[in-house]
Parts: structure tokens; C-alpha cells; sequence
């Protein structure tokens, strides 16, 4: 297949972060609890784009032109972000009463084993940003749209996407979108392909939850229409994506359509990151007027890049040819 995704512009709304891993060495059990104690190193502080600045920066390496709209706070950490975003078009909306959302995650190594999480941390605010704050969200993104091919909402319910906000961009422009979103608010994207395509992207963990069914392994047929229908008849995509982790992926292109697409067996993949990676590389795929099956295979090909990536990590256009070259 010939990847071409240049001339594009994409545009991603959502919770931007700041994934950060501190690497430490372990030393055994702490002789004061049954925890482990570590030798810190302050120098071994790595940090990388989170969120929907991850998916904005995995939509920059494929080669489309893209901005990124969030909120940040004013703090150190939005410091460190921005000095990430390179040619990113960062739109900000600072909000001074918010810590800029970071996950740092506590790695420890010895001489017989790779680094691991220990634990994560996260310093954020789940509030609704202020009234108005959403006005100037709603005001600038609403010009900013015009000039997109794609729109990607990277929701992960950390306050920036409220309901006004969603409601108010809903029917702005005829253009496809890529909703990633929790469960809990799916249902305020309900009906956005009256107004341009609309793809959704959960995990089978999210539509798990969402409709009740469980997911019984790929020879369940039955179970995997289901889901299908009730996705398509409660909330009327155009396409839905499906991503069910080791098992690889499901397209649903109507409420009985559906197409698997394997996963590439990766011996020890590391996920962190993978659904960002899969959002981007879908946009742009949809941006570039591929058909629903091309788009989501490539998606697929981009993920199994990723997951051999220690960490929040990118798909470059490079990587995804050379991973494509037999397709």
C-alpha cells in the first residue's frame, strides 16, 4: 500500500498531559515496610507527550499538519510540555487555578530485571473548566475548524471537553471526526455523523461497560454483533473501531458489518500510549479519503510499531512503510 499523507491538516481537541518516567535502582525490600527501596537518580527523569498531545504528535510524525487545542496550566509542567510540542500548532487555554494533568510513573531496574512500574502518579484536576473559559474554547476552536480535514477528540474526562463545548462544536463543519471518549460520555457525541463522518475508537474494556455485553473471545459471533448493533442503533456512527488489545482489532462498518484485523504477536509490548497512536494513524488515514478498511488496517500496523517502544512513544511514516511493505 502507498502512504501518502501530506496536504492534510488535522486538528485534535482533548486532555493534553505530561507522561514522565523516572528511572531508579532497586535495592531490595525497605527494611522500615514491605516496599521496595530504591536509589534515586535524579538525571533519569524521561518526559514525553501525553494524551492528546500524544496523538497529536504521532499525527506530526505520519506528516500531517497539526494542532492541538487543551488546557494547560501555569506551572513547571506546562513549561516542560511546551518545550515537547516542536512543530506542533499548540492552542492553549490556560487555566492559572489547574496543574497542567501529569502521569509520572516510578520505574525500578536491577542487574536481573529491565526497569518496571513500581507505581504511577498523577497530579490533575477532573473539574470543568470555568464558563468562561469554554466561551474562548468555543470561540477560537470554531474558527481554527475551518481550515482542518480532520477533527480528533481525544476525551479522556479530565474537564476540558464539557458538555457545552461538545455540543456547541458538534455541527460546525462537515468533516470526519475521530471520537475517543470514556463511556460515561459517549452519548454527547451521539449523532455527530449528521454532521461529517463520525468514527468511534473504544477498547473492549469501554464497550464492555457501554452496552453491557461481554466480550467472550473473537469464535463468540454472536456476542460481536450484538455489540455492534447496539452501538450503531444507541449512538449512530458512521464506522466504529475496536481495539481489544492482544486480539488485535474489530471494524464495524454498519450494525451487522463487521472485518477482523489481527494484531502482531509482540513478545513483551508495552501499550502505554498504543490507543493514541492508533487515533492518529486512523485520522489520517480518513483524511487522505482511504476506505473505512484501509484506514483501520493501517491503524493496526501503526499500533504494532508502537508497542515495541518502551513508553509513550510515536509511529513515523517511515516505520509504518517499512511495517506495511508487504500489504
Amino acid at each position: 500500500m502507498n502512504l501518502d499523507f501530506s496536504g492534510k491538516k488535522a486538528l485534535v481537541i482533548g486532555d493534553v498531559m505530561l507522561d514522565q518516567y523516572a528511572y531508579h535502582i532497586s535495592r531490595g525490600q525497605s527494611p522500615e515496610a514491605p516496599v521496595p527501596d530504591l536509589l534515586e537518580e535524579d538525571d533519569h527523569i524521561e518526559s514525553k507527550l501525553g494524551g492528546a498531545a500524544n496523538v497529536a504528535a504521532n499525527l506530526q510524525a505520519l506528516g500531517i499538519e497539526t494542532a492541538l487545542a487543551g488546557v494547560i496550566g501555569h506551572d513547571l509542567t506546562a513549561e516542560i510540555f511546551k518545550d515537547l510540542l516542536g512543530d506542533i500548532n499548540f492552542i492553549p487555554f490556560v487555566d492559572e487555578n489547574r496543574p497542567t494533568t501529569r502521569k509520572k510513573r516510578i520505574l525500578a531496574s536491577s542487574k536481573a530485571h529491565p526497569p518496571y512500574q513500581i507505581v504511577r502518579l498523577s497530579r490533575e484536576s477532573t473539574e470543568p473548566i470555568s464558563p468562561e473559559l469554554q466561551s474562548e474554547v468555543i470561540s477560537k476552536l470554531s474558527e481554527e475548524m475551518k481550515s482542518a480535514h480532520i477533527l480528533v477528540f481525544a476525551d479522556y474526562n479530565k474537564g476540558f471537553l464539557t458538555e457545552r463545548i461538545i455540543k456547541e462544536l458538534k455541527h460546525l463543519l462537515p468533516i470526519p471526526k475521530v471520537v475517543d471518549t470514556k463511556p460515561q460520555k459517549i452519548g454527547l457525541y451521539k449523532g455527530w455523523k449528521f454532521g461529517g463522518d463520525l468514527w468511534l475508537k473504544p477498547n473492549i474494556k469501554e464497550v464492555e461497560e457501554i452496552t453491557g455485553i461481554p466480550y467472550n473471545g473473537l469464535e463468540d459471533k454472536y456476542t460481536l454483533r450484538a455489540t455492534g448493533e447496539f452501538l450503531f442503533n444507541r449512538f449512530y456512527p458512521s464506522n466504529v473501531l475496536l481495539t481489544l488489545g492482544s486480539d488485535g482489532m474489530i471494524l464495524y462498518t454498519s450494525p451487522t458489518e463487521f472485518h477482523y484485523l489481527p494484531a502482531r504477536q509482540i513478545e513483551n509490548a508495552d501499550v502505554s500510549g498504543a490507543g493514541d497512536t492508533v487515533n492518529a494513524a486512523l485520522a489520517a488515514a480518513i483524511a487522505n479519503n482511504y476506505t473505512p478498511l484501509e484506514s483501520a488496517t493501517i491503524a493496526n500496523y501503526a499500533a504494532s510499531v508502537v508497542v515495541e517502544k518502551r513508553g509513550t512513544a510515536t509511529c513515523s511514516l517511515e516505520e509504518l512503510t517499512e511495517a506495511m511493505k508487504d500489504e
